[in-house]
């Protein structure tokens, strides 16, 4: 049988000797067994990927970001009776028996034979059209604020050269110099240190502000958002990062799109949308990695060119998003039935 591996955390470092004790008792050479009385220390481990058979950590510690975690039972300690559980995690009256507590605890534990699942790592979502104006963006938000109330962290980060999301995701402008360790040019910064700080959260989805200036006279490439990727996915914080690209075929969208793990290309159904759509196919290789296709603003009243027999074959089209007047707001990005079924794809449905 695997090693289970088991972390103790409370302020109440007498509480958890005892605790330990007999959690090495009942295991004996089955189980490592940790603890934590700091509470810094812990959101600090807890900033990277973790792996754990299970956690029994005090209920003011728990955040949301303990979820994407491996961790395989979680109970919190409380210091009332007969507390709710808290995103289906039960409460464990903390000055209950200590016998009594390890009991509850040990025979609610699903344990395997398997070693704790370790998280999955962070996935790159590419939304990008060749097709100005077609609500790329609304598209790229709505899928992120989507993602982040399915209890998922999420990162958002606008790629156009002149950043214009404010209209969705009120932002002040970052900072004069703001760019500059986050570039990281000589290449031995810890990006990532540098970016949070600087991160704003609207609705649960966390997002760059826009920078001060167009990125060209930043000297901001392709290659910096790649960088910056890089920082973010080693960091384990988040499960997406959402990049909405600008709709120029560049070198340098055709260098964010390659790694991506999910390509979501936005289309349109007008006989000028289907051309630019066609243009684009001829340039673009899909067939690595998951390439998906949705029609944006679709009008039921109007012709469909996209159902032409040609283009059909080389771009099916996954999802068909109707134009309304509430995708214009956050709250409308999310309504019933609009995002759900991306939010399926992008977690692989």
């Amino acid at each position: 049988m695997a090693i289970l591996k088991i972390l103790l955390a409370d302020a109440d470092e007498k509480y958890l000797h005892v605790l330990k004790r007999r959690f090495t008792e009942e295991l004996k050479n089955r189980a490592t067994i940790e603890t934590i009385t700091d509470r810094a220390y812990f959101m600090h481990q807890f900033s990277m990927p973790q792996a754990l058979s299970l956690l029994v950590v005090s209920e003011d510690w728990y955040e949301i970001g303990l979820e994407r975690h491996g961790i395989a039972n979680l109970f919190l300690l409380t210091a009332g009776k007969d507390e709710a559980p808290k995103n289906g995690h039960p409460s464990i009256y903390k000055y209950d028996a200590v016998k009594t507590l390890f009991e509850r605890i040990y025979t609610s534990c699903e344990f395997t034979d398997a070693e704790p699942k370790k998280p999955a790592a962070t996935k790159v979502i590419a939304v990008y059209s060749p097709i100005g104006g077609i609500g790329t963006t609304t598209v790229a938000v709505g899928l992120g604020l989507a993602l982040a109330r399915q209890k998922k962290k999420v990162l958002y980060l606008a790629t156009d050269g002149l950043q214009n999301f404010q209209y969705l995701l009120p932002a002040d402008r970052l900072p004069n110099g703001a760019e500059r360790p986050l570039r990281n040019d000589d290449g031995a910064g810890d990006v990532f240190a540098h970016l949070q700080p600087l991160l704003e959260i609207h609705a649960g989805l966390s997002c760059l502000p826009p920078f001060h200036q167009p990125l060209a006279a930043l000297r901001w490439k392709a290659e910096h958002w790649i960088n910056l990727c890089k920082f973010v996915r080693r960091s384990g914080q988040y499960d997406y990062i959402v990049l909405d690209c600008s709709s120029e075929f560049s070198a340098g969208n055709s260098r964010l799109l390659g790694p991506a793990d999910l390509r979501l290309i936005v289309a349109g159904q007008s006989h000028f949308d289907v051309r630019k759509l066609g243009s684009f196919t001829r340039c673009f290789d899909s067939s690595v990695g998951q390439t998906e296709y949705i029609c944006n603003r679709y009008d039921k009243s109007r012709p469909n060119c996209l159902l032409d027999e040609a283009l059909a074959a080389s771009v099916p089209i996954r999802e068909y998003l109707e134009e309304d007047a509430a995708l214009s707001t956050p709250e409308g990005l999310c309504r019933p039935n609009v995002l759900d079924r991306l939010t399926a794809l992008a977690e692989g449905g």
